[in-house]
């Protein structure tokens, strides 16, 4: 699992490789058959790893709002799929939502979640 982790969110040439290879153009990782001696040892963990982690939020740059989960058991996209602001907005990262390490949230996102939920931001790498 940890393997998977590194290889999904890290920036070395060979997690690079992992992703080209690996996930659709929208960032997405691939479901069907590719030849790969690793890749189908790997992809089985992929739904455990997704369920069971959660960012730490730093400066927000590497997390998008709605696709991943930083907030909540679950994504935003997943909880509220049909909801209007999230597709005016479909790439935004978290860092959007501060300003001088001040959380400043839409009233449309206010609406979806607890603002007691909110992590600290503790500034530094996500």
């Amino acid at each position: 699992m940890r393997l998977f982790w590194k290889i999904q969110n890290g920036t070395e040439e060979w997690s690079k490789f992992f992703q080209a290879k690996f996930q659709n153009k929208k960032g997405e990782w691939i479901s069907y058959y590719k030849k790969s001696s690793i890749w189908p040892g790997i992809k089985w963990v992929i739904e455990d790893v997704n369920e069971d982690t959660r960012w730490m939020v730093g400066n927000g740059d590497n997390i998008l709002v709605w696709k991943d989960k930083w907030i909540q058991d679950g994504t935003l996209k997943e909880q509220f799929p049909d909801n209007l602001f999230i597709t005016l907005f479909p790439e935004m990262k978290v860092s959007d939502l501060f300003l001088e390490e001040e959380w400043v949230i839409p009233s449309e996102i206010l609406k979806m979640i607890d603002i007691n939920e909110l992590p600290v931001i503790n500034g530094g790498s996500d």
